[in-house]
């Protein structure tokens, strides 16, 4: 345990750290209490669709984020707008919005953002958490309520600080990071916009690293509408969406380049009907991740002059829509000092860190596209996330919430400075 560690003398031979031992040991104190809220707020479900349970969570979220000295704003958001497998775009509710602000004259603005959803709907098997040892197991336990404890009480920590007069901030609970973020993103932007740096409490990896690069990523989807005809009797009159679709699907994936780092997933179609009648329609979702703006722009400019030519064919139309877009998140040099100091606080704590790029995208690709330094992944150390073996380690809960409280606190004390490049 790290309150071990700092008594022991391991970390005390450091004469900073013996000014945070007050907050840190706080926080060791509460970890009992963080497991037990965990569980709590994690045996409620609250897929990105189930807009009860997401009320539910987000009720017990609030009653805890509400005892930081903060104004919250409780935010009702668009309406998702999705294709339909009938090439119809249609309306979707999306849960509520938290947003809470710490207004002052403080020098430094920050901005913290979590997400309340998670990726396992109502009616899935995978409802409750069990416990073995140090193992936490359960839905959104790491992908990302445990984060969201983290945060609370890194928060805690630092406002029973000295220092706290001197950040400022913002937090954003989204309800729809799951799917995009299709109705938060805004939010996000706008709460970034003028801030120093960001932080994000998506969960680690199992061996505790963090994500440095993010490839940017977009969804897609593509609706091909043919003219229907009779198989037996005038199938030269029809025009086969199907069969169109499946040009553009083998083209498309023809951009896939991975020494370019651009990957495309054709990954969900339909069309068709009863076999003898020349379908009418068909549609494909499909996902292109890229490792910067250049070349996600220049994977958009490839599909859609293929989509123009299948356009052109008589009789048919084709037509691309985006559906959601994250940008890719830049490892540049401020965001790289801004791990460094991550870093310069987790080895006072005895803790070890490291980075490594990632194919994944999450809310820190929006932060970083307003140009703010974000780092994302300083949530709970786990694994097996959007699956049923979900799990987090127990003990991170208060060595993330540690990690993040000092390094608030040695940033507002004038230890550590603002990245800039």
């Amino acid at each position: 345990m790290l309150c071990e560690k700092i008594m022991m003398g391991q970390s005390m031979k450091n004469s900073t750290l013996n000014d945070y031992q007050e907050e840190l040991k706080w926080i060791q104190s509460q970890q009992q209490y963080m497991e037990d809220l965990l569980i709590q707020w994690a045996n409620i479900n609250s897929g990105s669709r189930n807009l009860e349970g997401l009320e539910r969570v987000l009720k017990v979220i609030d009653q805890s984020f509400s005892t930081l000295p903060v104004e919250k704003e409780l935010i009702h958001l668009k309406d998702d707008q999705r294709v339909n497998r009938l090439g119809e775009i249609e309306k979707i509710p999306l849960g509520k919005c938290l947003r809470y602000r710490k207004i002052s004259d403080s020098p430094i603005r920050l901005v913290f953002a979590g997400h309340m959803d998670t990726v396992f709907p109502k009616d899935s098997p995978f409802q409750t958490c069990s416990v073995n040892e140090n193992m936490l197991h359960g839905p959104g336990v790491a992908d990302l309520k445990g984060g969201l404890v983290i945060l609370l009480h890194a928060l805690h920590a630092f406002e029973r600080s000295p220092w706290a007069k001197e950040i400022s901030y913002d937090i954003v609970i989204n309800p729809d990071e799951e799917i995009g973020s299709p109705g938060s993103a805004p939010i996000l932007r706008e709460s970034a916009k003028g801030k120093d740096l960001g932080i994000i409490v998506e969960p680690s990896l199992p061996d505790g690293s963090f994500a440095s690069a993010r490839k940017g990523s977009a969804v897609y989807v593509a609706v091909a509408h043919g003219k229907p005809a009779h198989v037996g009797r005038e199938y030269h009159l029809g025009r086969n969406a199907v069969v169109l679709m499946s040009e553009f699907i083998q083209r498309l994936d023809k951009l896939n380049n991975m020494e370019d780092g651009i990957t495309v997933n054709a990954g969900y179609i339909e069309g068709g009907g009863a076999v003898n009648v020349v379908p009418e329609r068909a549609v494909c979702r499909f996902n292109i991740r890229s490792p910067n703006p250049e070349k996600a722009e220049a994977s958009k400019k490839a599909f859609n002059e293929i989509a123009e030519s299948l356009n052109e064919r008589d009789g048919f139309s084709f037509k691309i829509t985006e559906e959601f877009a994250r940008p890719p998140k830049i490892f540049d040099a401020k965001t790289e000092a801004l791990f460094g100091d991550i870093r310069s606080c987790a080895d006072l704590l005895g803790q070890k860190t490291s980075w490594n790029p990632t194919g994944g995208v999450c809310d820190g690709n929006i932060l970083a596209s307003v140009g703010v330094p974000t780092i994302d992944t300083m949530g709970a150390i786990g694994g097996g996330i959007h699956t049923h073996d979900e799990f987090m380690l127990l003990d991170s809960l208060s060595q993330r919430a540690s990690l993040m409280a000092l390094y608030l606190m040695r940033l507002a004390r004038g230890e550590l400075k603002i990245p800039t490049l």
